[in-house]
């Protein structure tokens, strides 16, 4: 049987396991919902039902559609990065100022924590951008 048409690397990539890093460079990212209600964005909540304790996990809505969602950045190598933790999207995405076109390094040291470090930027990717938004 000829195994060289296979490949063991998928498409999909995720942020570091507790104690990694990992470095990425973004081409493009967007939001989006997935079929499957646990690669969206969810809330863990913490509800008392006969006596007992119970975790539930309810999705969070995006702002403008209403509809659970995640982040996806399309990556220079041409896999896709999927970030389905809101806690992690707040504390890398969101308070690292991640752009379009940011190469990055992520570091996850423990639980809850995650660090960011931009490293450059990619000068064509912010020209593609910038073509896109013109009103001309």
């Amino acid at each position: 049987m000829d195994y060289s048409k296979f490949s063991g690397s998928g498409n999909w990539v995720y942020l570091p396991k507790m104690g990694e890093s990992g470095i990425f460079h973004i081409k493009k990212m967007s939001f989006s919902k997935s079929t499957d209600e646990r690669f969206n964005f969810s809330k863990s909540e913490s509800v008392t039902e006969n006596g007992k304790t119970v975790t539930t996990h309810e999705p969070i809505l995006s702002p403008d559609t209403g509809e659970p969602f995640n982040l996806q950045c399309e990556l220079e190598n041409g896999k896709t990065l999927s970030v389905s933790s809101f806690g992690a999207f707040m504390q890398v995405f969101k308070k690292g100022d991640v752009q379009d076109g940011d190469k990055i390094k992520v570091s996850h040291p423990k639980k809850g924590e995650w660090l960011v470090e931009k490293l450059g930027k990619d000068s064509k990717t912010v020209a593609n951008i910038e073509d896109e938004t013109l009103p001309f």
